[in-house]
């Protein structure tokens, strides 16, 4: 009986390992940190051979957790963290660290390209605004400055796809990478046109075949089964990225609604499911990704530089003045009780530009030197209020996405750390005036992949009625808009728009004094 479904996710920091049953009930999981580095030029890497062996690690310590049921497997699934470039050679083996998203020696060839002439066409084509995190842009830079590296390679790999390489020896790479940096997101296929307009024609033989795992999977390599203690030739399926895994897993499909869904962490992604390529509509000002979706859709994806990184600093601050009057306090005691007296607090006291992250921001829009500020302050604004505008404004960021990508969805779905917050919940309902619920599925992202596996295997018909079974139930009560405050929210969005449109002179006249020229 094969009644048992693994899913990989191997994050930047982390790698996960679940086995799931065909029901999509969590059954067991496993994980283990993954190391990267950083170096003052913006390098961000991680060892291509590390990271596969943590990957291999976790997934035996999973096989022994299951012990009999080992047996019961009938499909492997995996994704990874997105971006970045692992180059290998021609037997596979790795010619360098693997650039990280997080990695951005390439900022100014990616500033560089979106001004270019050309650029225009390769987002039209791609849906895809360009960054310093994409291939494309790190293989530009390598181009330029490493040309060697790029002669010695055969494969230029996202991490799942050297990882599903390894698994499995196929070289592969999914709908949803292959198509953002060099594809064209309406066919469904590489855009040779794409490579040669960014001047990268001639590595467009380094780009991997692109597999659907919807539809196709490869069988476990004898080796990698005799060191896990997987079954010979079970068959692995090749996830989508994991920002698409993990809205998968996490919520964001509905069946016959214009859903979405918010991440609240770090960062925060705000993503707009479309079933076809033509209900997709791309942003005047090119921003954002379009990612192949599971089953022929699209998420239109936007992200924000920082999200709970503001509330950290709001908080900060507020730990600084205690530590100043001898009151030693952490984070845990400032979020005990907050949530109550930010709902206390006065709505719209003040404008808040989330911008906190020394890297700008880059959506809607694309601005390194953007900042954050308040606006509007008076002597009646108090501390929590101005917290409560950090809230707002997080909400406001997210209208600001959304506005961009076309009509809000009918309902957001809610994710992330602060997903657990009763009034960013609230405050986000309203803001966006639409219903906010949060979902409750364990290892979303590792659920995304296997439920990619589920489908492709015939345990369910397709991903509409695998998600009614493995995500539907885990998601709760909507919270709704408070109809006494969305006019308000309204014009408030109305402001922040218009002070974000005027802010960038403002902006690159601090970053001049920064730089230690005087502003001139």
């Amino acid at each position: 009986m094969s009644d048992i479904l693994i899913g990989m996710d191997a994050g930047t920091s982390m790698i996960k390992c679940a086995a799931f049953s065909t029901s999509g009930e969590l059954l067991a999981s496993r994980s283990r940190t993954n190391r990267y580095d950083t170096s003052p030029d913006g390098a961000a890497v991680q060892s291509l051979s590390d990271t596969r062996d943590a990957l291999l690690d976790t997934l035996s310590e999973l096989v022994r957790d299951l012990g009999a049921d080992r047996a019961r497997v009938g499909a492997a699934a995996i994704t990874a963290q997105g971006d970045g470039t692992w180059l290998v050679d021609a037997n596979g083996e790795a010619l360098h660290e693997g650039w990280l998203w997080l990695d951005s020696r390439a900022a100014d060839i990616a500033a560089e390209i979106e001004r270019s002439p050309a650029f225009a066409a390769v987002f039209a084509t791609t849906g895809t605004s360009i960054n310093a995190s994409q291939m494309r842009a790190q293989m530009l830079w390598m181009e330029r400055h490493q040309p060697g590296i790029l002669d010695a390679a055969a494969t230029a790999y996202h991490c799942k796809d050297y990882l599903y390489a390894c698994l499995t020896g196929a070289r592969a790479t999914d709908p949803s990478e292959g198509l953002l940096s060099f594809g064209d997101f309406r066919r469904r296929e590489y855009a040779p046109e794409v490579p040669r307009a960014l001047g990268l024609g001639a590595r467009a033989h380094l780009l991997p075949p692109i597999v659907d795992g919807y539809r196709e999977a490869h069988p476990l390599v004898d080796s990698v089964a005799g060191a896990t203690g997987l079954p010979a030739g079970l068959p692995i399926t090749l996830g989508y990225v994991d920002v698409v895994c993990s809205a998968l897993g996490g919520g964001l499909y509905d069946a016959g609604a214009a859903s979405a869904m918010t991440l609240t962490g770090t960062t925060g992604i705000h993503m707009r499911y479309t079933g076809s390529a033509d209900e997709v509509v791309l942003p005047a000002e090119p921003s954002g990704y379009t990612i192949a979706f599971p089953g022929g859709g699209f998420v239109q994806l936007q992200t924000n530089m920082a999200a709970t990184l503001n509330i950290d600093w709001i908080l900060d601050v507020a730990r600084e003045v205690l530590a100043a009057h001898g009151v030693d306090t952490d984070a845990v005691d400032l979020f005990d009780g907050l949530d109550e007296r930010i709902l206390a607090a006065t709505p719209a006291a003040a404008l808040y530009h989330p911008y906190i992250s020394p890297a700008g921001e880059r959506g809607p829009f694309i601005d390194s030197r953007a900042r954050a500020s308040f606006a509007g302050l008076d002597q009646g604004v108090g501390y929590h209020d101005l917290v409560r505008a950090v809230y707002e404004g997080l909400a406001l960021a997210a209208r600001d996405c959304y506005a961009s990508m076309g009509r809000i969805p009918d309902e957001i779905r809610l994710g992330g750390g602060g997903a657990q917050s009763l009034a960013l919940r609230r405050i986000m309902a309203t803001v966006l005036d639409r219903p906010v619920r949060v979902a409750d599925r364990a290892e979303a992202g590792a659920a995304g992949a296997a439920m990619i596996a589920a489908v492709k295997h015939g345990y369910f018909d397709d991903i509409a009625s695998c998600t009614a079974q493995w995500v539907t139930p885990s998601i709760g009560e909507a919270v709704q808009p408070d109809p006494d405050l969305t006019v308000l929210y309204d014009g408030l969005f109305e402001a922040y728009v218009a002070a974000r449109d005027a802010s960038p002179t403002v902006w690159r006249r601090l970053a001049q004094l920064r730089a230690g020229d005087g502003g001139r």
